[in-house]
């Protein structure tokens, strides 16, 4: 750089900028969390699908078969133990990220 040009510029100084945080935005573990938040959304979204699918197959047959309503009512609460799981996982990201 040329002297006359140097007393309109000044350097950068390190103060100036937060480097850390763009590191930390786009460092490999930050993304490989959101990528499990991500699969956990869609795995609750999964199991949810199949617990309908599940409640519709028991209405469709109110009281006919007592053996398939009971396979499929602890289908259901599989289900459902399985989602309450993995709800807790994502909230566990989740607080995570907020620290």
């Amino acid at each position: 750089m040329s002297q006359s040009f140097k007393r309109w510029v000044t350097p950068l100084q390190e103060d100036e900028i937060e480097a850390k945080l763009i590191e930390d935005i786009l460092s490999h573990s930050l993304i490989k969390k959101h990528e499990k938040a991500i699969e956990c959304l869609e795995a609750i979204r999964t199991f949810q699908k199949r617990k309908r699918m599940e409640i519709g197959s028991i209405e469709s047959f109110p009281g006919t078969f007592p053996r398939l309503r009971a396979k499929s009512v602890n289908r259901i609460d599989t289900l459902n133990r399985c989602i309450n799981r993995l709800i807790l996982r994502y909230n566990k990201l989740m607080n995570e990220f907020n620290k």
